[in-house]
């Protein structure tokens, strides 16, 4: 049971925003272009069967927004191999959530967890809604959770490697038309290759 004498807490502030791009709302008939990596997510880590009470609140260090009604918002609890950023939510891979959307300024998840890697989610209902928000998460056992909002490692190798193609390619299609320049001046391929070999040998 809930004892906050000896239960761990953790508080993130983030928000729904245009600017930032968070205010991205969820998939849907009327929200197609719905990009749902750029909603707030947060990382946890579990080490050992633990407890959750998790809190979302349209507010900013404690103090409820003035927004009237509240936005309609839920909150997810998605397990996944590694850190990563979800695109969709498989109801297979959501472990637990706040339920429908409503219009509060507090939704609820109360759930247990076994040791594993997760990803919390916290979403309006419609594109383009803005708030501060705050997450709370009271847990019986310490975890490590932090805001996930770096691009994962995978994904900057993954577009490194994609810009050092795009380099090569830029740089082949400079060569061949350099090639191209020196035959139309009489120079032949083997007299560039050699002229090119020496360059690159020092």
């Amino acid at each position: 049971y809930y004892d906050p004498r000896k239960w761990k807490t953790k508080t993130f502030q983030a928000c729904w925003s245009v600017e930032s791009g968070t205010a991205q709302g969820v998939p849907s008939f009327h929200n197609k272009a719905c990009d749902m990596k750029k909603l707030p997510h947060w990382l946890l880590k579990v080490n050992r069967p633990t407890d959750f009470i998790v809190d979302l609140t349209q507010s900013e260090n404690g103090m409820a927004t003035l927004i009237e009604p509240p936005l309609p918002m839920a909150l997810y609890v998605v397990r996944v191999a590694k850190p990563m950023f979800i695109e969709k939510l498989p109801n297979e891979n959501v472990m637990a959530s706040s339920g429908d959307f409503v219009r509060s300024r507090k939704v609820t998840i109360n759930t247990n967890l076994l040791p594993g890697t997760y990803i919390l989610i916290a979403a309006t209902y419609l594109k383009g809604d803005e708030s501060p928000i705050e997450l709370k998460v009271h847990s019986n056992f310490d975890v490590e959770m932090s805001q996930l909002t770096e691009i994962p490692e995978e994904l900057h190798m993954k577009l490194a490697n994609k810009a050092f193609e795009k380099a090569k390619m830029i740089q082949k299609q400079i060569e061949e038309r350099a090639r191209l320049e020196l035959a139309k001046q009489g120079i032949g391929k083997k007299q560039i290759d050699q002229v090119t070999n020496a360059l690159t040998s020092g």
